[in-house]
């Protein structure tokens, strides 16, 4: 999937997640060759973490090499991260713009501004607001502080005679009745459908749409007709939507 996303995606960025858009731009230049290590420098600050750093960084003879392929992985999660915040958009797109866009044309003007800020509720000065979360998390945590010694529920499990730390161990809690309301549902479902097999819906759906087609194989041909396939298919959807699992399914089905 990774060529097809740097060949039809443009990353930009702006601030402090510039590396990244350096790393990607880096990876693209080589995809399609069999490199195990990158032939070049590629950029480590403000890429690599500290968590991925004896992944990536390998000591080959002399030489400190970059592994390409936990290179990428390491690559794709910063740029996850940085896409979620917005510190990375997608050219061209609405969900992942560029957040400057989500801003009213008229942020700049201070008395607009704070007009905004007062039509959303929200405080101007951001401390107003940090302030009380920071209060709300300090209560909190100093009632759990308080009540944790005394409570039944959660002891200190520490895993090793040995060991200076334990860990909290908080009881299995005991499963609630069901709501009175989905019972009623679930009646109201029996009444007017009558009891209907998973299976059975997973074919009328296949009759109607032919889901089944966007199921692609993960190599470069499909070597079985489609005809044959579209009956495993529904086999193994069935499989992980009744969580029994595809070598249930496949033994009870072995014709």
């Amino acid at each position: 999937m990774l060529p097809l996303v740097l060949e039809n995606i443009t990353f930009v960025s702006d601030n402090r997640f510039q590396p990244i858009i350096e790393a990607l731009s880096v990876i693209k230049q080589y995809l399609g060759t069999r490199y195990k290590y990158f032939p070049v420098e590629v950029p480590l600050e403000g890429v690599v973490t500290g968590a991925w750093s004896s992944t990536v960084l390998e000591q080959v003879f002399e030489h400190t090499k970059v592994n390409r392929k936990y290179y990428e992985l390491c690559v794709l999660q910063q740029l996850e991260r940085a896409l979620s915040c917005k510190e990375i958009w997608v050219e061209g797109s609405y969900e992942w713009r560029n957040p400057s866009e989500d801003l009213p044309a008229d942020w700049a003007d201070e008395q607009k501004r704070e007009n905004y800020y007062q039509r959303l509720n929200q405080p101007i000065v951001v401390s107003s607001f940090t302030d009380a979360l920071k209060d709300e998390m300090m209560e909190a945590l100093t009632e759990l502080n308080r009540t944790m010694p005394g409570n039944p529920e959660v002891q200190i499990y520490v895993p090793h005679p040995a060991s200076k730390t334990g860990l909290f161990r908080v009881a299995q809690p005991e499963t609630l009745p069901e709501p009175q309301n989905l019972e009623m549902l679930k009646e109201a479902i029996v009444d007017r459908y009558g009891m209907l097999e998973l299976i059975d819906l997973l074919v009328e759906a296949l009759r109607l749409v032919d889901f089944t087609r966007f199921f692609t194989h993960s190599g470069t041909k499909e070597v079985r007709s489609r005809e044959v396939l579209r009956p495993l298919i529904l086999l193994a959807s069935f499989a992980e939507g009744t969580n029994i699992g595809i070598k249930r399914i496949a033994n009870a089905n072995t014709k």
